[in-house]
């Protein structure tokens, strides 16, 4: 749920921040959103099943940020 929010407030402020103009920042948002959320919905289900499943409890938080380096790389 908070994934499409979260993804269109990145894409927007750095947008903003390379002083780009709101028709651009919308073309941007067009252009790079479908696929973003797209990535999302691939890698976090699979990567909490991963995680909710074998990883001992001790470990989980290492391996959610481990995973999330790989997301925002």
């Amino acid at each position: 749920v908070y994934a499409p929010f979260i993804i269109a407030c990145f894409f927007t402020f750095t947008s903003f921040l390379e002083g780009l103009s709101p028709a651009q920042i919308g073309d941007k948002l067009k252009k790079n959103f479908g696929p973003s959320i797209k990535g999302n919905y691939l890698l976090w289900p699979a990567a909490q099943l991963v995680n909710f499943t074998f990883v001992p409890t001790r470990l989980a938080v290492l391996y959610v940020s481990g995973v999330s380096v790989v997301w925002n790389t």
